[in-house]
């Protein structure tokens, strides 16, 4: 009855891991970036945002303008008038704030009489005017327009942080999805090899009781300590399988993808200099860069808003040419004349909390934005310090665990020598390995944590980017 438990129990161990390829940490960081969904939106946000200074650049551009109509009226002297007028121009606004504009009309009016006989009847007038806006108060150096550029750039670097943002947070859920399961395989990895040595031991215990040196307390403890590798093996079997699965969606690879985490050794330890490290992660984080950009974007909307709350007072000047023609009496007559004008135009809102309103609010965003960057350099410089503090205290411990390991291996070597002899007992021996065991997965756990660590430390400085294509696998098609 014995040796069929013992089968059964055999039997119902689990297949370790499959043997596959080993993937890095950076490797599987490559095919998340090529896939991920949130880097591609982040993208084309980048792309929007780019565009938007094309569109400010565009209101210096020229404009043309038309219309034409047909009317009939009556006239100053009370007589019915055919009228029929076409006016085409173009204006465009120059960069300090002026605007141009050209134009040319023609207007035919033909009345059912005259009441003087040396008015043309019919008669057309044609126009050709060139006018000059010159804004005095609101709008004198162009505020919209300037601003409008500063505005756009910024947003530029917004998008840009909010891509860094998207990045920074794609490799942390990488990196702790990656190391949490490295250490899952590394303890199912010793779960299999526990199992190996718990049915070595049962095999020696049985022979030991067949002969009748053991007791049958020695087979059950035996008999227990497999089972227990065995349930443990298969809970961790069930975990490892549920990470890589997670991993292999954000890599877009099969569900039931084989593959086995590596994790790449630590280089030396070396003493950190923390104060290089902050400066380097504070030029390149992008949430630094995206309030940066944000108290541009308010400073922009202050100066916009400000010139937006002033009187509108212009002065025009226009220059041009009339053309009087028509019948005078049955004969033609014709009339040409050089014009030119300057008049000044002046509006003022006689309510301004509207304007006042808008202006704090944009004093209030970048009081916000100034407190958000204050905030995210403190949080920042307080990372860096704390990664740090903590990779230097994981390798002061990993030299301990490695020590401990050592020490645990020489116990359990001597504690089986004397198990062999019947010097040391079956329940002995099983603390013994389940104290090396603990050991060398302790050694395992410090590893991994001082690479995720160094992982943490390299993307806060930007480093973890290094050889890194961004190339989306699935470009979008250029547009026609």
């Amino acid at each position: 009855m014995r040796y069929v438990v013992c089968a059964v129990v055999l039997f119902a161990v689990p297949a370790g891991p499959v043997r596959a390829e080993s993937l890095t940490f950076r490797q599987v960081l490559q095919r998340a970036v090529t896939y991920d969904a949130s880097l591609q939106i982040a993208r084309l946000e980048l792309e929007r945002a780019r565009l938007e200074t094309t569109r400010v650049e565009s209101q210096l551009d020229w404009n043309a303008s038309g219309q034409a109509g047909v009317a009939r009226d009556i006239s100053f002297f009370g007589v019915p008038v055919d009228r029929a007028d076409a006016r085409a121009g173009l204006d465009r606004r120059l960069e300090s704030g002026s605007s141009v504009g050209v134009g040319v009309g023609v207007v035919r009016e033909d009345a059912n009489s005259t009441p003087f006989p040396f008015l043309p009847n019919p008669s057309r007038t044609v126009s050709v005017d060139a006018n000059y806006r010159l804004p005095l108060a609101q709008g004198s150096d162009n505020a919209g327009y300037r601003q409008g550029i500063v505005a756009a750039e910024a947003g530029i670097d917004v998008a840009q942080a909010q891509w860094g943002t998207a990045r920074n947070q794609l490799a942390l859920q990488v990196a702790d999805a990656f190391h949490a399961a490295a250490f899952t395989y590394a303890r199912l990895r010793s779960a299999l090899d526990a199992i190996d040595r718990a049915e070595r031991l049962k095999r020696f215990v049985l022979r030991n009781v067949q002969l009748g040196i053991a007791e049958d307390k020695d087979r059950l403890q035996a008999e227990a300590q497999l089972r227990a590798r065995v349930a443990e093996q298969q809970a961790l079997r069930a975990a490892w399988d549920n990470q890589r699965i997670v991993l292999n969606r954000l890599m877009e690879r099969a569900p039931q993808s084989e593959w086995q985490p590596q994790v790449e050794p630590a280089d030396a330890p070396g003493a950190l200099d923390v104060a290089a490290i902050q400066a380097e992660a504070e030029a390149i984080d992008p949430d630094l860069q995206r309030e940066a950009a944000r108290v541009r974007i308010a400073e922009s909307a202050i100066a916009r808003r400000r010139d937006s709350g002033r009187d509108k007072f212009d002065l025009i000047f226009s220059i041009g040419n009339r053309q009087l023609s028509g019948d005078v009496a049955g004969v033609g007559n014709s009339n040409d004349e050089a014009v030119a004008g300057a008049r000044l135009e002046f509006r003022a809102a006689l309510d301004k909390r509207g304007a006042d309103a808008e202006l704090n609010q944009a004093f209030l965003e970048r009081d916000i934005a100034r407190r958000r960057f204050d905030t995210n350099l403190t949080n920042l410089r307080y990372n860096v310090a704390r990664v740090g503090a903590e990779i230097d205290a994981i390798v002061l411990a990993l030299g301990e665990a490695g020590a401990r390991k050592d020490a645990e291996r020489r116990k359990l070597d001597e504690a089986t020598r004397r198990h062999r002899t019947g010097r040391a007992t079956t329940a002995e021996l099983i603390q013994f390995e389940n104290d090396y065991e603990a050991a060398v997965l302790a050694v395992e756990q410090q590893a991994i944590e001082l690479a995720r660590r160094r992982t943490e430390l390299e993307r806060l400085r930007g480093a973890i980017w290094r050889d890194v294509d961004f190339a989306p696998r699935d470009a979008p098609e250029p547009r026609r």
